[in-house]
């Protein structure tokens, strides 16, 4: 799914000529992403699209949040 997804997201963004800073796959049902919100504030996005399915996405907004 999140391949798929990012697959076309990147197809769309070039199309639009918005600039994607970088993706971050992670294992599904492994909620931890404190390795990953760093890095993700460091790229300084306009915009963060994240495709987090179902218990995944709570930890990944919970955690998102807490690093502000």
């Amino acid at each position: 799914m999140g391949k798929q997804n990012n697959a076309v997201l990147n197809e769309v963004a070039k199309k639009q000529g918005v600039t994607v800073l970088g993706s971050t796959p992670y294992p599904l049902g492994n909620p931890e992403f404190s390795a990953h919100l760093p890095k993700i504030q460091a790229a300084k996005p306009e915009v963060l699209v994240h495709i987090t399915p179902g218990a995944d996405d709570i930890a990944f907004l919970k955690q998102a949040i807490s690093f502000g």
